[in-house]
């Protein structure tokens, strides 16, 4: 089964080692073979989250914890969407990347539920004191103990406290005391209640999650939709500036700024939201001109060379027809090609080399010459002149 979830661990790959080593066997050493395996997830330096949130007054700003606390229910939502029981849910498990991201990990103890299978029974109780429910030391493996482990981890986030399992306490924080303590870590202005409403919702939604009943306990995607509310309500939780704790550091000058309501906040998020679209859309509109530009310039370059091709051939054209023209004797060498022929003029008996078609008109004017020693013989034959007509192309 694979498992990709951006708040679940990435799954990376597996090793598989045998070496080879002695061991005793029956009073002897012999050579076995001693299997190694090895899983591989991503790396996240920031490491476990639990290290942030062990004192609430000095550790992360309210908004990065509702952000884990979000990231966490989520990460659980699809483990049980995929008929997945974590059993080992709790702030050592759950890691940071660079962003603050959470991200589950650890599924040693984790179980599949096949398909429409509600529980499980077991006779080894599983998870880790102070997040384990009380239903587990019973056998019964269900999803409502990763609910229960969910509202332990909520309680520490808010509270910085270790779950009370381990106090040897019972019962849990009131709401009130835990918004007294938030409300004493900011300087809260009248009418900014967004923070006092969020950390009143996270706070129920843990100890419901906590109920010894786990039929009272909400189902993960109930707390994701209260989460949703809430934001859609009162806009996304944003940090104020905390009180200074710390007697030596002088508290910086404060600026008098007036607070928005929910209504400007919504419009505010609205226009930023406008404003990033407009830009994406504008460097959309120009990528797609430069493309468009490179292809008309494209098209004019091959459209050049068609017109310089079709010029050349033309060009050609009208130089065949010229030479044709020049004279008659070149349309009868074109019908016959390359016939070599040797010609003597009657005068100087010189030789002339050349390439010409024979042509009707030569051979009625060609006629046989008497050699000279029969002119000699011979004084009352007439000699006649002889014309040679050369028509060369």
């Amino acid at each position: 089964m694979a498992v990709k979830h951006k708040n679940i661990v990435r799954f990376l790959g597996y090793c598989y080692v045998e070496e080879m080593e002695y061991i005793d066997f029956q009073g002897r050493k012999v050579m076995a073979a001693a299997p190694q395996r090895f899983l591989c997830f991503e790396c996240l330096p920031k490491g476990s989250f639990y290290p942030y949130i062990t004192d609430a007054r000095r550790g992360l700003e309210w908004k990065t914890r509702y952000r884990i606390i979000k990231g966490i229910c989520e990460g659980l939502h699809y483990l049980h969407s995929e008929q997945i029981v974590h059993l080992d849910l709790k702030p050592a498990n759950i890691l940071l990347d660079d962003h603050m991201e959470p991200k589950i990990a650890d599924f040693g103890l984790s179980r599949c539920f096949e398909e429409k299978q509600s529980k499980i029974i077991t006779l080894k109780a599983c998870g880790t004191p102070g997040y384990m429910a009380p239903e587990c030391f019973t056998g019964v493996i269900t999803f409502k103990l990763d609910i229960y482990s969910l509202g332990v981890i909520i309680l520490e986030m808010l509270t910085g406290e270790k779950p009370e399992v381990e106090k040897g306490q019972k019962g849990h924080p009131e709401v009130k005391d835990v918004l007294e303590s938030w409300k004493s870590r900011y300087k809260m202005s009248q009418g900014d209640n967004w923070l006092e409403h969020a950390v009143r919702v996270c706070t129920e939604i843990a100890i419901k999650c906590i109920d010894p009943n786990p039929e009272k306990r909400p189902e993960i995607h109930h707390i994701i939709e209260t989460l949703v509310k809430t934001e859609s309500t009162y806009g996304f939780i944003e940090d104020v500036t905390p009180i200074s704790l710390n007697p030596r550091e002088p508290e910086a000058e404060e600026k008098p700024q007036k607070s928005l309501n929910v209504k400007q906040q919504a419009l505010l998020q609205t226009e930023r939201q406008a404003t990033e679209a407009a830009k994406r859309e504008h460097a959309e509109s120009e990528r797609r001109n430069e493309e468009l530009t490179k292809i008309e310039q494209l098209q004019e370059t091959v459209q050049r060379l068609v017109e310089k091709m079709t010029n050349k051939e033309s060009e050609n054209h009208v130089l065949r027809q010229q030479a044709l023209a020049i004279s008659p004797a070149a349309k009868s060498l074109a019908a016959y090609p390359k016939s070599p022929f040797q010609l003597k003029t009657p005068e100087n008996g010189n030789s002339l080399n050349g390439e010409v078609k024979s042509s009707p008109e030569l051979e009625a004017e060609e006629k046989p010459q008497k050699s000279l020693d029969e002119k000699q013989q011979n004084p009352r034959t007439t000699t006649k002149r002889s014309t040679w007509k050369l028509k060369m192309s």
